[in-house]
């Protein structure tokens, strides 16, 4: 296995990456190794791991790592979710991971094919299970970092880390036994093998001792002790050696871990927090987020409604995965303010409420789903949250898991805060109490009614309102929920919740109507009759309530009397409406249609505009609709529609603006869908005024720039495989030059034959895409057949013979070549050669060892090439008369393996293997800007005074090239590119359209002026 970003490979570079893994290991071990490795999923295949190390699909907990004296060092939060094994090798796991699973069930050294891995998995009674961390250092910074294990019949095993901030995969192999099957004392195992394709390890454990435990954890009378000792080591240079002492008990799993140093000297302690696999609160917890000194109002500025524009900023589910969102979202007043969101069988999700391209905080998953929404105390920055898995969740406003209540059914009510108590019901018929800073029971007993109560309640002078199936609307204590008045009777269930406003509280009611009460006393002032049954909450204001029945039909009801002013003509409305300033004070209302349509109404019904949601929709979904009303919050209106997708409604956020795709084509339409399992990875080439695309089976596409229609045209023959890594097809005249393998093949795109394929003597690999220089082919390869390093080919572009070789030495991996008149320039390494002959006229002499793609200048007198090594890397920029250097820039990253450098004006762009865009004066080297947009997939491209890349969520970032700055986007579409493995197509111009390879599409954008 190997990281995914590439690095120098001299000693000291190699022995410092393998440092750098060893401080993401280390960070990961100070919690991660001592806890989440017995954190495992339900029904484990021995007693032992179901006695020691019991967890359910959902389970989270909280750890303190303090040092020897004591002081806190950090906190971790982490959570473990099973996975499908179908969904393991499709859309949970990233490809690294998903190889390492293909790997432990391969055979003599060959990883087993994803058909064999998941039929050993079903034999091996094994289960996959992702488990994601969030770790609060003492200082506030909090670093995210997933670990896949697996539990089979043989134990538990590490397959390896993921760290989101680095895009790093550290994949052990073979998988590191973390826990045997059997935990009786006495009992040892052992292994060793590499971390991360370099790093070697070795691993022990055993079983010291069984019994009792008393700690900072609690008491426990059934635990064992364990020890284990993992060693890393670089080129027989030892990296760190992590000793570890650690209790695991029944019933609640790791609750203790000590890292030992010399003579068993205390370096650092790990100790339970908090775990949802047990009944009771905290025992500690970390400090409370940075908190407004005062929070906004929800509803806030929104501005003039004719500015008013619909925008997506995200799905709540992981790409690919379909769901209906489960509530309204929720905005919070933090820093930066966030939405709340989630769909069906997903977690509660943070998008970063300034953010236009909808960043993602965080996300939580319990063990079932979040049918409730949220709330969140401004006071102490924590969010509380109900689900189906029966519990109710208490977090930090940063993602941090701080305890959970268990109740006996789902928990699908909103839960109010005063006064330190938050106040919930369950379907198991009760109301709860419980102290927000511990979770723990406040209430001597918790208040029981008649019915499933779903209603969520509303606190006012200390009183919590609350209404349950039994019909009965109860007003109870906060403090000691007992009854303070006498329970309201209507004539049918009440789920919605109970609203408060001016004094007032306002029930309604499964029986069709709208009952106005005293909070104070539960005395009816007055009742209105809106017909049909009611589940949703109204909306108060402008002296009206405004409620949508069950039928889909919205009215208003006068709040002086009752009286129902007026009924909608159509009953396509959704959820509860919300009442807004629609500009100059003037009060209007804002519903949701089931068919997608939201509306601006006046007060008196009128319909003022519409909005749309298919028209920010992804492309080729299906219409979504809207089961759910929208929300206030930030100056805007919140909703989520049925594919679990946020939207936000208001003026638009100052910032980058949105690109509208010209078209997309999804490979699953023809032409394309006769080709069934062909992606579409690699960069689309120009032919005659048409985009030439190429599918991973080798086939190829002539497609329309204006408007995508596409014909296939023919297959590339000769080629053994197509990677999805594979180099961007070439067009020379009327040839197409694709990379295959060791293999280039040749194309005639006139009539779709294949010309002629060429595959060298020796392995041969190339990452650069082949070159034409009037009737020859130029390539340059890793290996063949000239003995050295690698080899330059002049290839006849006829019939593919070789007109001369060229064999080169002392680079890292393939770069490219360029021609410009007589003369080829190759960057791996930087020299200049004959194209009549291949004789070599110069070679520079520059730092480090050169990679990727190099650019000339528009006048032919400077090429510009990259290095990567010691330090890290570098951009030299040479006279291309003689090689002379005339400046070189060091750099503390490297040009990216796929990448190539770009000019642009006076900027010369440097894609980062690290997907920092980093910036350089063309014409000295000072660096001018640096940026990292996302997670590249894919290789950049700068194109119209922008710097144009794929993010691995299917994201489109414009870069404007004078500052770096963020111009343009596009989040529409949500496919975990990655998935796929690593790719290099990149976005290309053809016929003044920007076409993007998406793997499963094509989408093309009009370059913004």
């Amino acid at each position: 296995m190997t990281i995914s970003s590439p690095t120098g490979d001299s000693p000291r570079s190699r022995l410092r990456d393998g440092t750098a893994l060893v401080a993401v290991l280390a960070l990961l071990a100070a919690s991660g190794l001592a806890f989440v490795l017995p954190w495992l999923p339900q029904a484990p295949p021995s007693a032992a791991l179901e006695r020691y190390a019991p967890l359910r699909h959902g389970d989270s907990w909280l750890t303190l790592t303090t040092g020897a004296d004591g002081a806190p060092q950090g906190w971790t939060s982490g959570t473990h979710a099973l996975v499908p094994p179908t969904r393991a090798f499709t859309t949970n796991l990233r490809s690294a991971q998903a190889q390492a699973l293909r790997a432990h069930y391969g055979a003599d050294g060959e990883p087993a094919s994803i058909d064999e891995a998941m039929v050993r998995l079903a034999a091996d009674s094994a289960s996959v299970v992702k488990i994601d961390e969030r770790e609060l250092g003492a200082t506030g910074l909090v670093t995210d970092s997933v670990m896949i294990s697996l539990r089979s019949s043989r134990g538990d095993f590490v397959l390896g880390f993921y760290r989101p901030d680095g895009d790093q995969d550290l994949m052990f192999e073979p998988a590191l036994p973390s826990l045997p099957a059997e935990l009786q004392p006495g009992r040892t195992w052992q292994a060793e093998g590499t971390l991360a394709g370099r790093i070697d390890y070795t691993f022990a454990g055993e079983v010291l001792s069984q019994g009792a435990y008393s700690g900072p954890a609690g008491d426990f009378t059934d635990c064992v002790q364990l020890e284990t000792r993992l060693t890393l080591a670089l080129e027989g240079t030892l990296l760190d050696d992590i000793r570890r002492r650690s209790w695991q008990c029944a019933g609640a799993g790791g609750v203790e871990s000590e890292r030992l140093g010399e003579g068993d000297a205390l370096v650092t302690r790990t100790v339970l927090v908090s775990s949802s696999a047990l009944k009771g609160g905290t025992r500690g917890e970390p400090p409370p987020p940075p908190l407004l000194p005062q929070a906004p109002p929800p509803q806030g500025e929104m501005g003039s409604a004719a500015e008013w524009q619909l925008a997506r900023l995200g799905r709540t589910l992981p790409t690919i995965s379909s769901g209906s969102s489960t509530f309204a979202p929720v905005w919070v007043p933090t820093d930066p303010p966030l939405v709340l969101a989630a769909a069906y069988d997903g977690a509660l999700v943070a998008f970063d409420a300034a953010d236009p391209m909808g960043r993602v905080r965080w996300r939580f998953r319990s063990g079932g789903t979040f049918f409730g929404q949220p709330a969140y105390d401004a006071a102490t920055g924590r969010i509380f949250i109900g689900s189906s898995d029966k519990r109710l969740y208490a977090l930090d406003s940063r993602g941090i898991y701080l305890w959970s209540f268990q109740a006996d059914d789902n928990i699908a009510t909103r839960p109010a805060v005063a006064g330190g108590v938050v106040v919930f019901g369950s379907e198991d018929r009760t109301v709860y109490g419980v102290d927000a800073a511990s979770g723990r029971a406040v209430w001597e007993r918790a208040f029981t009614t008649t019915g499933p109560v779903v209603s969520s309640p509303a606190v006012v002078g200390g009183v919590a309102l609350i209404g349950s199936d039994d019909g009965q609307v109860y007003g109870l204590d906060v403090a000691t929920g007992q009854e303070r008045w006498p329970p309201f009777t209507t004539e049918d269930a009440v789920e919605a919740p109970v609203v408060v406003a001016d004094g007032m509280a306002y029930v309604a009611s499964r029986d069709g109507t709208v009952y106005a009460l005293d909070p104070s006393t539960g005395e009816e002032r007055w009742r209105g009759e809106a017909g049909n049954a009611l589940r949703t909450a109204p909306a108060v204001g402008g002296g009206r309530a405004f409620v949508v029945d069950e039928l889909g039909f919205l009215k208003a009801l006068d709040l002086e009397s009752g009286r129902r002013l007026w009924m909608s003509a159509g009953d396509d409305y959704a959820g509860a409406p919300a009442l807004v300033d629609a500009g100059e004070d003037q009060p209007a209302l804002v519903a949701a249609r089931d068919d997608g349509v939201v509306e601006l109404l006046d007060l008196d019904g009128a319909v003022l505009r519409e909005w749309q949601v298919a028209e920010v929709a992804s492309p080729g979904e299906d219409a979504p609709g809207l089961a759910f009303g929208p929300s206030a919050g930030s100056g805007a209106l919140w909703l989520a529609d049925d594919n679990g997708v946020l939207l936000r409604l208001g003026t638009p956020l100052a910032g980058p603006t949105p690109l509208r795709p010209a078209w997309y084509r999804s490979s699953a339409a023809a032409p394309f869908a006769g080709e069934e399992g062909h992606g579409l990875y690699y960069t689309p080439a120009a032919y005659g005024g048409q985009a030439v695309a190429l599918d991973s089976g080798g086939n190829v596409y002539l497609v329309d720039p204006a408007d995508g229609r596409a014909e296939r045209l023919g297959r590339v023959e000769g080629l053994e495989s197509i990677p999805t890594y594979a180099p961007d097809p070439a067009v020379a005249g009327d040839t197409l030059l694709v990379t295959g393998g060791g293999t280039l093949g040749a194309l005639d795109l006139r009539d779709g034959q294949t010309l002629w394929s060429f595959t060298p003597e020796g392995e041969a690999r190339s990452v650069r895409p082949a070159t034409a220089a009037g009737d020859a082919a130029l390539w340059l390869v890793a290996g063949g057949e000239s003995g050295a390093a690698g080899t330059l080919y002049a290839l006849d572009l006829a019939d593919g013979s070789v007109r001369w070789m060229v064999g080169l030495d002392g680079f890292l991996a393939a770069g490219g070549a360029v021609a410009r008149g007589d003369v080829v320039y190759t960057s791996t390494p930087p020299a200049a050669f004959d194209l009549a002959t291949g004789r070599e006229l110069w070679r520079a002499d520059v730092p480090g060892q050169p990679l990727g793609g190099t650019v000339l200048s528009e006048d032919g007198g400077t090429l510009y090439v990259a290095m990567t090594g010691d330090p890290a890397g570098a951009v030299a920029a040479l006279d291309t008369s003689d090689g002379s250097v005339r400046w070189v820039k060091e750099l503390d990253t490297a040009l990216g393996f796929h990448e190539r450098l770009w000019l642009s004006g006076e900027m010369l762009i440097v894609p980062a293997y690290d997907h920092q865009i980093v910036a350089l004066d063309a014409g000295d080297g000072s660096e001018r800007w640096r940026a990292r947009p996302g997670r590249r997939w894919g290789a950049a491209t700068v194109v119209g005074g922008y710097v144009w890349q794929t993010d691995v969520d299917s994201h489109v970032a414009l870069l404007d090239v004078r500052d770096g700055s963020l111009a343009h986007f596009y989040s529409a579409v949500d496919a975990n590119l990655e998935i796929g493995g690593p790719a290099a197509g990149r976005p290309a111009e053809v016929g003044g359209q920007i076409i993007l390879p998406y793997s499963s599409a094509l989408i093309a954008f009009e370059v913004p002026r």
